[in-house]
């Protein structure tokens, strides 16, 4: 027995709507990103958030944030950027019967 297509679609969009916040990591904080996007793209959850800061940092990792103030997701990743520079980054990751 396993899960229905229909009912696991549905489930992914819950999943989607309870993503509250975005955040990525450099020199030691965390800061919140601008979610531009957020969708069901076939079985992956894609969220899509942009840099809010004016400062040249590494970011070493990002997250994101559930309604209730969870970590949901989160993933190593190194990203450049100058002062001057913003970056976009997109999450996409499958949710699926396993």
């Amino acid at each position: 027995m396993a899960w229905s297509e229909s009912f696991l679609a549905n489930r992914r969009k819950d999943w989607i709507s309870k993503i509250g916040n975005a955040q990525y990591y450099a020199s030691g904080t965390w800061y919140d990103g601008n979610i531009t996007l957020k969708e069901v793209q076939g079985v992956n959850a894609v969220i899509r958030f942009a840099t809010d800061d004016n400062k040249a940092l590494t970011i070493t990792e990002i997250r994101l944030i559930d309604t209730g103030g969870n970590v949901a997701f989160s993933e190593k990743r190194t990203i450049e950027k100058s002062e001057d520079q913003g970056a976009l980054i997109q999450i996409s990751a499958p949710i699926i019967e396993a």
